[in-house]
């Protein structure tokens, strides 16, 4: 267990893909492990990623994982995590938006409203 893994998508022109990011252990303790990013491997190059990081052993969410199933595992809750987010501001865009629509249609009728109130 020298090796800790991390999954990340990177948005191309073409699309987006997904890159393993590859961490070696630097010290384990009792509590968790200090791990930093090797820079042998592709994508492992990150400024935030230049200093060792603590990961705890108890921690639910982690920086990276001992095992590329825990890793993938990590990766696919943030990305849900991350889904769950955009959509819920979709509907507040598309809610927004119908709001204005209908403060438009009020106007092009000649009424006033204050647009607070629809």
């Amino acid at each position: 267990m020298n090796i800790f893994y991390r999954y990340e998508d990177i948005q191309y022109e073409d699309g987006v893909r997904v890159h393993e990011v590859i961490y070696n252990l630097i010290k384990e303790t009792l509590c968790g492990w200090w791990i930093q990013v090797n820079h042998d491997y592709p994508f492992s190059s990150s400024s935030w990623q230049e200093k060792p990081r603590w990961v705890s052993k108890a921690s639910r969410k982690r920086l990276a994982y001992p095992t590329r199933q825990e890793a993938i595992k990590g990766f696919l809750a943030r990305k849900a995590r991350q889904i769950s987010i955009y959509k819920y501001r979709m509907e507040q865009a598309e809610e927004a938006w119908q709001i204005g629509n209908t403060y438009l249609k009020y106007q092009k009728e000649g009424k006033e409203i204050d647009i607070s109130r629809i």
